[in-house]
């Protein structure tokens, strides 16, 4: 899998990194991304896979350091993640080289509060790729799309906690959109930054209550 090679930007950086690069900036294995149902996955990687139920209506297929994950969805399957396990390397992937690479090129990783446990996070918001690495050796440890943490400086909170995230996404779905621009207009900081960052964790909500659970648990559909 690792031989694949990406998009012309990243077909410019060293073979050995071209394809950890490649899933950084686009959130794709030769095409194959979280959307991607399992006979896509199979027209794009292959049938060279190891495949099993990990839960009910679970379904994960192993393709050496890729995993990609499903769940059943009425009569198909929805994605759930795909994830680049760059612990099972030989050589280990060094962060820094990763993010140095990616920054050459114009995609640079922005590093997150770490996880408490020894870990550092990473995330490429266009991308929706988070980068987990250990904390002392600096080793890459996996790569998952879409990111399961929500991003912000190293070390510094999210804007608003986890309950309040939700209970505004919860009001904004029953907004029209000029209500919900009104109520943004109103709510976003002034200065460039910190808009930015509210904006992303606002984003982030949205993705985790939405896609998910909007449609199962709140009745709400995705596209608003």
């Amino acid at each position: 899998m690792p031989e694949a090679e990406g998009p012309s930007t990243v077909r410019q950086l060293s073979p050995g990194m071209a394809f950890f690069t490649d899933f950084v900036v686009t959130g794709a294995v030769r095409g194959a991304d979280a959307t991607s149902t399992p006979a896509e996955v199979t027209g794009l990687l292959g049938d060279g896979f190891v495949e099993s139920r990990t839960g009910p209506g679970q379904l994960l297929r192993c393709y050496e350091l890729v995993e990609v994950a499903w769940e059943r969805e009425g009569d198909g399957w929805r994605g759930l993640y795909v994830t680049v396990q760059a612990h099972r390397l030989d050589v280990p992937l060094s962060v820094d080289a990763l993010a140095a690479d990616l920054e050459r090129v114009g995609f640079p990783l922005v590093e997150v509060a770490p996880d408490g446990v020894g870990c550092r996070r990473f995330v490429r918001a266009d991308s929706r790729v988070a980068v987990l690495a250990d904390e002392e050796s600096g080793q890459v440890l996996a790569m998952t799309v879409p990111a399961w943490f929500a991003p912000g400086p190293r070390g510094e909170p999210s804007p608003w906690s986890r309950e309040a995230g939700r209970d505004q996404v919860r009001h904004l779905v029953g907004l029209g959109a000029p209500e919900r621009d009104a109520w943004a207009r109103r709510r976003k900081p002034d200065e460039a930054a910190e808009a930015a960052r509210w904006w992303w964790f606002l984003w982030v909500a949205c993705r985790q209550l939405l896609p998910d659970e909007g449609g199962r648990r709140f009745g709400h559909d995705r596209s608003v």
